[in-house]
């Protein structure tokens, strides 16, 4: 790939000249790259579902009612963080769910990424199912959000766009800051 009216390699390897032009989805088709960008899209829908707990978390268990101003500095400061101070702040046991499930791999990385959803789902229902206090809460939400924003930069978005949108969206929803 090459932006600009000179190809600077010509010179050097005109043999490019007898390379097939493709497009771009050409290029990926050939690939066979199709089945892993679904997981990535699945993968992208579990990045959601960790955020959509974090605001359930938030919004709809009295929290937010509840006057809490520092769950969305903490969603702010965490999309800001360095991988491992992020990971760090998950924890160990946490990030092994994240990014290292038990689940056995059988080469359909859509089933995969269903079971690793559902997996984390369950574990955080069991989590949630313990929580009392509005700090419970807080630490919770936390926690979805930031296990959200790891998955995320390790899915190639920018944490910080995405925490400063989802900010914008519990804010809408009648959370503080």
């Amino acid at each position: 790939m090459h932006d600009g009216s000179v190809f600077p390699c010509l010179d050097g390897c005109p043999e490019v000249l007898d390379l097939p032009r493709l497009t771009v989805a050409e290029y990926l088709e050939g690939q066979q790259t199709g089945l892993f960008e679904q997981a990535q899209d699945a993968y992208l829908d579990v990045m959601q579902s960790l955020a959509d707990i974090s605001f359930m978390l938030l919004l709809d268990t009295g929290l937010a009612e509840s006057g809490d101003r520092i769950t969305l500095k903490a969603w702010r400061q965490m999309g800001d963080e360095e991988p491992d101070l992020l990971e760090a702040r998950i924890g160990t046991g946490w990030i092994d769910k994240l990014m290292l499930p038990e689940i056995p791999y059988t080469g359909d990385p859509l089933l995969f990424s269903q079971q690793h959803n559902d997996l984390l789902q369950q574990d955080i229902q069991m989590l949630c199912d313990t929580l009392q206090s509005h700090a419970e809460l807080h630490s919770a939400s936390v926690l979805a959000m930031a296990m959200a924003l790891h998955l995320a930069r390790a899915l190639g978005a920018n944490p910080n766009q995405l925490s400063e949108h989802w900010i914008r969206i519990a804010k809408e929803n009648g959370a503080l800051e």
